[in-house]
């Protein structure tokens, strides 16, 4: 069985991925709980995880969307290679931003939809030989699964990250320090709303993080780069040119991609992260 958990504080959206997780996993064994009603996103994804009767937990942040076309299989061929697997992640962590070490450190793929226009944004962070690549230190927190054996090792900090932010970049980085092992599947894609701007309640986030963990990062200024980054004309296009690149046929380029966004500086949120 899977469990997919809903990471969300709102009863409304909650509803409405509810459902989005059942299409995903209808045709598997599963059941879907939500962190709603729980004093933080945190709290309720560990109540969640206790509760869970799946051997594999899927998480899913209540704006992401399942652009896969087999998640459950994707999420349980990836969970027999390592412990934690997300959508796009990073072999080097500098900063509490997953993807602030920049090239060659990033893989995966994550698109991004603009509410107002409608266009569909594919990031390509680099391309992958195969369809799982291990050994990462961070991931993207908007879809991730975890063996369920995993909290019994590790936890979200729900005392530290008491708000939206960061709760899953602690937990990634938390679990590589006990040892746990980290992948990026280039057969789970997910789409999420295109952000701008930074909340203070993520700078505030950032304080904790490094408070917690900056004695074990590296000491460096995150570096400026380029992502290739695809505009396509639908969902549909970016599911296919996803899949194209999950199967190794396409790829992004690590670095100096046309078109895409530089990323933003230390203090900045990315763009695929809450």
């Amino acid at each position: 069985m899977i469990t997919a958990v809903v990471l969300t504080a709102s009863a409304s959206r909650a509803r409405a991925a509810e459902r989005a997780a059942m299409a995903a996993l209808g045709g598997v064994e599963h059941e879907v709980l939500t962190t709603v009603g729980a004093v933080s996103i945190a709290a309720g994804a560990n109540a969640a995880a206790e509760r869970a009767r799946g051997d594999v937990i899927l998480f899913v942040r209540d704006d992401a969307e399942t652009l896969s076309p087999d998640l459950a299989g994707a999420a349980r061929r990836a969970l027999e290679q390592c412990d934690i697997v997300g959508v796009a992640g990073a072999a080097r962590l500098v900063s509490p931003g997953w993807f602030h070490g920049g090239p060659p450190n990033l893989y995966g793929q994550i698109a991004n939809a603009n509410a107002l226009t409608g266009a569909v944004m594919v990031m390509l962070y680099q391309p992958a030989p195969e369809p799982l690549v291990l050994g990462m230190q961070a991931l993207d927190g908007c879809m991730f699964a975890a063996s369920r054996g995993v909290f019994g090792k590790v936890r979200f900090d729900e005392a530290r990250f008491p708000t939206e932010h960061l709760f899953d970049a602690d937990f990634f980085f938390s679990a590589h320090l006990a040892g746990l092992s980290l992948g990026v599947s280039m057969e789970m894609h997910a789409l999420i709303p295109l952000k701008t701007g930074v909340e203070p309640a993520w700078e505030q986030a950032a304080q904790r993080f490094w408070s917690k963990h900056g004695k074990r990062l590296p000491k460096e200024k995150p570096r400026k780069f380029q992502v290739t980054s695809v505009m396509c004309g639908s969902r549909e296009e970016a599911r296919e040119l996803m899949a194209s690149a999950g199967r190794g046929s396409e790829g992004g380029g690590g670095s100096g991609g046309a078109g895409g966004p530089p990323v933003p500086g230390l203090g900045g949120e990315p763009a695929s992260s809450a």
